[in-house]
């Protein structure tokens, strides 16, 4: 019995070794013959559009799409479908693939494709766009259709979109928010850049007491260094500042007791030194100017200058005072020159960097909250100049 068992169970094994055999060799022989028509298929729809022989192009694009179609995956995948179509001049397609936005990019492609056409098909779409842009002028199209593909033309000039095009983009985003073309829109076309830079200022400062300050200080000049930090439609930055004021009269200084404690003669010089931070919105932010209202926040010391040196009379200064500042301005610059910084010396591409030297004039009106006295009660309005250097976009 057990001799019966055991030769069964050999002939068993020994009978799978032909068909393992069969398999292994069917593995190694086998090709798939889809992927060699979608491959080929691919090549002949690209030779047949360089070519100038269309009706072949939509032959076999329309046969390897419905092949494609049949395994819900992709024989080509979205920019190669719309520089594809834009050759064909089959816009009805184009558009189609344009509302089938998300569902296009949910597909994936049938198979991992021996060759990319993406370049190519890009090329030779520049090189056609007059004749595409002839055959777009024929058609008959919807509003939102006509912006759309006036948009797509605008990006294949150049590798930096264009004024035009900026300007094309605002006006489809804003006039077409319920387009049926809404997700190819802002999932595919390239969105304008948001102007942003760092910069940096010095100049003077021209400040201007007003009220029983002006009685008693001259209007003085002071020393300004600014720092910018602009982003798209938002202006901000610090600034410090420090200078003297002169006295226009003589003034004295008594104790609570009416003693005199120090007197001052006209022409002595008073320190101001103080800083903050201000924040705005452009109202005018073109490639040659700005022109920005803000609001200063910070704080100045306005006192004598008696013991400035002498660390043993630290905090006897005679103060005017040392307060809150705030206050509103208009900040406007006008851009001298542009330049490219290269830190690397063009060993690495694309590390460039814009830059820029312009002129800056800011005009305010800082109102001062604390007075040490009512003999010295007032505000100080200003302009500010500076020559500034910036990285980014002005």
């Amino acid at each position: 019995m057990k001799i019966k068992i055991l030769l069964i169970l050999c002939w068993g094994i020994l009978s799978t070794i032909p068909v393992k055999a069969q398999l292994d060799a069917h593995l190694l022989n086998y090709v798939d013959s889809t992927e060699i028509v979608l491959n080929n298929g691919r090549r002949l729809v690209y030779q047949s559009l360089a070519e100038g022989d269309m009706n072949k192009a939509k032959e076999v694009y329309d046969y390897l799409k419905l092949q494609a179609d049949l395994r819900h995956c992709f024989a080509f995948n979205l920019n190669e479908d719309l520089y594809i179509n834009l050759l064909l001049a089959d816009w009805n397609n184009w558009f189609e693939i344009a509302r089938s936005y998300n569902e296009h990019i949910s597909k994936s492609a049938c198979y991992n494709f021996s060759e990319n056409y993406i370049e190519r098909l890009y090329k030779l779409t520049q090189r056609n766009k007059q004749r595409i842009q002839d055959d777009l002028n024929q058609q008959t199209l919807l509003v939102d259709e006509a912006e759309l593909s006036k948009l797509f033309l605008e990006i294949l000039d150049s590798d930096e979109l264009s004024s035009t095009y900026i300007a094309s983009y605002k006006k489809f985003k804003k006039n077409y928010p319920t387009s049926d073309y809404i997700d190819f829109f802002e999932g595919y076309l390239p969105k304008p850049p948001v102007k942003g830079a760092f910069s940096m200022s010095v100049g003077p400062t021209f400040i201007q007491p007003t009220g029983k300050l002006s009685d008693v200080f001259q209007p003085g000049v002071m020393f300004n260094m600014t720092i910018d930090w602009n982003f798209g439609r938002v202006y901000s930055g610090l600034h410090v500042d420090a200078g003297t004021l002169d006295l226009k009269v003589p003034i004295e200084f008594r104790n609570n007791m009416g003693q005199l404690v120090q007197s001052f003669n006209t022409g002595e010089s008073f320190s101001i030194i103080g800083g903050g931070i201000y924040a705005g919105y452009f109202l005018v932010r073109s490639n040659r100017f700005q022109l920005a209202p803000y609001l200063n926040i910070g704080g100045y010391t306005f006192e004598s200058m008696l013991y400035n040196d002498y660390d043993e009379y630290e905090n006897s200064e005679f103060q005017i005072f040392d307060s809150f500042v705030f206050g509103p301005g208009i900040h406007t610059e006008l851009r001298l020159t542009e330049f490219t910084l290269d830190p690397y010396n063009g060993v690495m591409p694309g590390m460039e960097a814009k830059s820029y030297l312009s002129l800056k004039l800011d005009v305010g009106y800082d109102i001062v909250t604390q007075k040490v006295s009512p003999d010295f009660k007032g505000n100080l309005p200003y302009f500010r100049l500076g020559l500034v250097w910036g990285i980014g976009n002005f």
